[in-house]
C-alpha cells in the first residue's frame, strides 16, 4: 500500500512536471503577446485590434500581428487571413477598404461562440464598445502614433456631402455621411456587407451597426416627424414596403439599431431609407423645413453614439464663473474631446442626444479639453469656465470626435449662476487645497484694491494657524505604539488629522450662496461665522451660508480619540445653527469639503467624510 501511494505521488508530480515543462515552452515562444493573456478570448481581441489596423490604416504587416500565433484562433478563416496577413500577401484596395485576395476556402466551422454580443445591450442609453482602436494612426515611419486631431471642427467635419459623391445611394465602412432632407420625402442608401472582414461578429450571423443623429429639425413647424428603415430585401425597397422592413426612431436627437446576416447569405447589401413624414407642414418649399442629418454604418461599431454617463459635473459657481469637474477621461495633450456651454436655445435640449448638433455651435461656446494648460497632473481635473452673465441658466454638452468621422455625445448637464458678486470661487489653496467652492468676497477684492491671490491665501492661512494648535494636542497621542495600546484598533492618528483639517477647513472657510434655500444661514454685509470674516473680509452684500454637512462633524469624532472630547450636535435646534445635512433635494445642501459633488448626490449621504482629492488640475477658459 505504501509503495502504490508512493507511485501515485511520483506519478502526479511527473504529470506537473510535464505540464509546467510544456506551458513554459509556450510561453517562450509567445512571450511578446501571450505574457499578459488569461484565456483564448484576449487572443482574438488581440488579432481583432491587429487586423482593423491594417484594414483601416492601409498597414500591410503592421508589427504586432507577426507575434500572434494563428493556430490559436478559434476559426479557421481568422487563422488564414492571420497567415496572409504575416505573410504580406494580402492587398488593400484604398477606394473600399476591403482585402480583395482573401476567399472563404472552407466554411465557417467555429468550435466555439467565443463573442456573441446580447442586442439588449445596444441600447440607445449607453455607449456601446471602446472605440480606441479607431483613434491611432501610422507615422511616416511605419510606426504607431497617436492621432493628432484638428480642434477646428467645423459643421460638416468627417462628413461626406450625400449630394456630392459619386454614387449618391452607396455608403461605405465607417465613412459617415451628412444630408438635408425636406418634407414628405425618401433618400436610400445602400451598404455592401463585407464577408472578408465581418468585424465584431464571431458566430453564423454578420452584425452591422447603423447609427444617425439629427443636426437641424426644421424650424417651420415641430409635428412632422424622421424615421428610418432598413432591410436586405432590394424589392421591399424598390416597392417602399415600409412595413415589412425594419424601423427605429430618433430620440433626442438620436438614433440608432442593428442589422444581421447569415454568413451564408453572399453577395448581399444592406438598404437603409430614411424616410420624412409630416401631415401639417408648413413652408416646405424653404429651406428652414428641411431635416438637415447625419448617418453611419459600420461592421466594426456604432459611427455616431450616446453615453448617458455624465463625465463633467458642476462644483459651483459665482456670478460670472463655474467650476467644473471632469470625471474619469483618459485626457491626452492632443485631446479629442470638447465642451461647449451655452445659455437659453443657443443649445436645442431637444437634439441633446445629437452629437452631430454640436458641430454648428458658435465658436465662442466651444472649448477643448486637455492637459496642455494645466497647472499640474492629477487623478481629477477641474475646469473654469469664465465670462458667464449673474443669474443665467447654461446647458454643457461634453462630445468625443472620432479620428475617422463621427464620435460620442455625453449626457449634457446644466447649472445656473449667481445672482449678485456677494461670493467668488476659490479653489487651489496651500493648505486647504479640497476648497472648491465659492466663499464670502472681501470689501478689498470686490472694490478693486486686492488681487485675488491675496484673497485666497487670508482664508487658507487663517484655517492653516488654527490647526496649529490641534497638531500639538495630537503629538501627545500614542500614535506609533503596539496596536492593543492605541486609541483605537482601527483608526489612527492620521484618519483623525485627516478628518480634522477638512472640518476645519469647512468651518473657517464657508461656503457662500447668492440664493436663499432651505438649510442655508443668512449673514448680513460685514458678518459671518468667524473673526476673520468680520474683522478682514468684511463682505460688502448681504450672503447665505451653506453650513457644513454634519458627517464632516461626525468624522472627527468617529477618527479621533476620545481625550479630546470632540462631540456635534445632538438635536436639530442646535444642529441648525452649525450644521445641516443631505437634503435628498436638487441643489446642494450642505457643504462637504473634499468631493464637493458628493454634497448633492442622494445616494452617497453617508459617504465617508475622509473621501477627498489631495490635488487638482486647474484649467482656466474664458466665455465669449
Amino acid at each position: 500500500m505504501l509503495s502504490l501511494t508512493i507511485c501515485h505521488i511520483i506519478s502526479i508530480w511527473l504529470l506537473l512536471t510535464n505540464l509546467s515543462f510544456a506551458k513554459s515552452i509556450v510561453s517562450e515562444q509567445n512571450s511578446s503577446i501571450l505574457e499578459n493573456l488569461e484565456d483564448i478570448n484576449d487572443i482574438h481581441n488581440l488579432w481583432a485590434d491587429c487586423y482593423r489596423y491594417y484594414i483601416f490604416q492601409n498597414i500591410k504587416g503592421y508589427e504586432d500581428c507577426d507575434t500572434i500565433d494563428c493556430s490559436l484562433l478559434e476559426y479557421k478563416q481568422d487563422q488564414d487571413l492571420c497567415r496572409k496577413v504575416q505573410s504580406k500577401e494580402a492587398n488593400i484596395d484604398n477606394e473600399t477598404d476591403d482585402i480583395s485576395e482573401v476567399q472563404k476556402d472552407d466554411p465557417l466551422e467555429p468550435q466555439v461562440v467565443l463573442y456573441d454580443p446580447n442586442v439588449s445591450r445596444f441600447s440607445r442609453s449607453s455607449r456601446i464598445i471602446d472605440n480606441s482602436m479607431m483613434n491611432y494612426v501610422m507615422d511616416d515611419s511605419g510606426n504607431m502614433k497617436r492621432d493628432l486631431l484638428d480642434m477646428n471642427y467645423k459643421d460638416d467635419i468627417n462628413l461626406i456631402d450625400v449630394h456630392q459623391m459619386s454614387s449618391s445611394d452607396n455608403i461605405g465602412e465607417w465613412t459617415p455621411i451628412k444630408s438635408s432632407i425636406g418634407s414628405n420625402s425618401v433618400e436610400n442608401y445602400a451598404f455592401p456587407v463585407n464577408y472578408s472582414s465581418i468585424g465584431l461578429s464571431q458566430s453564423f450571423e454578420i452584425m452591422i451597426f447603423i447609427s444617425a443623429n439629427i443636426c437641424i429639425q426644421p424650424a417651420a413647424n415641430n409635428t412632422g416627424e424622421i424615421r428610418i428603415f432598413h432591410t436586405f430585401d432590394h424589392d421591399q425597397l424598390a416597392n417602399q414596403n415600409y412595413s415589412g422592413m425594419s424601423e427605429f426612431d430618433f430620440e433626442n436627437g438620436y438614433a440608432q439599431d442593428i442589422a444581421k446576416i447569415n454568413l451564408d447569405d453572399t453577395g448581399q447589401k444592406l438598404y437603409v431609407s430614411v424616410v420624412t413624414v409630416c401631415d401639417n407642414c408648413t413652408d416646405s418649399s424653404s429651406s428652414s423645413a428641411d431635416w438637415s442629418y447625419t448617418l453611419g454604418i459600420s461592421q466594426n461599431n456604432l459611427v455616431f453614439q450616446y453615453d448617458n454617463v455624465q463625465q463633467i459635473y458642476l462644483l459651483d459657481t459665482d456670478h460670472q464663473s463655474a467650476l467644473l469637474q471632469v470625471d474619469s477621461l483618459d485626457l491626452e495633450s492632443d485631446s479629442h474631446y470638447q465642451l461647449y456651454i451655452g445659455s437659453g436655445d443657443v443649445i436645442d435640449t431637444s437634439l441633446k442626444h445629437s452629437w452631430c448638433s454640436t458641430q454648428s455651435l458658435p465658436e465662442g461656446s466651444r472649448y477643448t479639453i486637455n492637459k496642455n494648460s494645466t497647472i499640474r497632473a492629477t487623478s481629477h481635473d477641474l475646469y473654469v469656465i469664465n465670462d458667464l452673465h449673474p443669474n443665467t441658466t447654461y446647458t454643457g454638452v461634453l462630445v468625443e470626435n472620432f479620428a475617422y468621422g463621427g464620435g460620442v455625445i455625453y449626457e449634457p448637464f446644466s447649472f445656473q449662476t449667481m445672482t449678485n458678486e456677494g461670493c467668488k470661487l476659490i479653489y487651489d489653496l496651500e493648505f486647504c487645497g479640497d476648497v472648491a467652492y465659492s466663499v464670502p468676497i472681501s470689501e478689498s477684492l470686490y472694490n478693486g484694491d486686492e488681487t485675488l491671490v491675496d484673497f485666497k491665501v487670508k482664508y487658507d492661512t487663517y484655517a492653516k494657524n488654527a490647526y496649529q494648535n490641534f497638531t500639538y494636542a495630537l503629538q501627545q497621542v500614542a500614535c506609533d505604539t503596539e496596536l492593543d495600546a492605541r486609541y483605537s484598533p482601527i483608526k489612527t492618528c492620521a484618519d483623525c488629522a485627516s478628518s480634522y483639517k477638512y472640518w476645519l477647513c469647512a468651518v473657517t472657510i464657508p461656503r457662500c450662496s447668492s440664493r436663499n434655500l432651505t438649510g442655508y444661514k443668512s449673514w448680513d454685509k460685514d458678518d459671518g461665522r468667524t473673526d476673520l470674516i468680520k474683522e478682514e473680509i468684511k463682505p460688502p452684500l448681504a450672503y447665505f451660508e451653506i453650513l457644513p454637512c454634519l458627517n464632516v462633524c461626525e468624522a472627527i469624532v468617529r477618527d479621533c480619540p476620545s481625550d479630546f472630547g470632540f462631540t456635534c450636535p445632538q438635536n436639530n435646534i442646535t444642529l441648525r445653527e452649525s450644521y445641516y445635512w443631505e437634503a435628498f433635494g436638487e441643489y446642494t445642501s450642505c457643504n462637504f469639503v473634499g468631493d464637493s459633488s458628493l454634497s448633492n448626490s442622494a445616494s452617497l449621504i453617508h459617504a465617508a467624510a475622509f473621501l477627498a482629492w489631495t490635488s487638482f488640475t486647474i484649467v482656466t477658459f474664458s466665455f465669449l
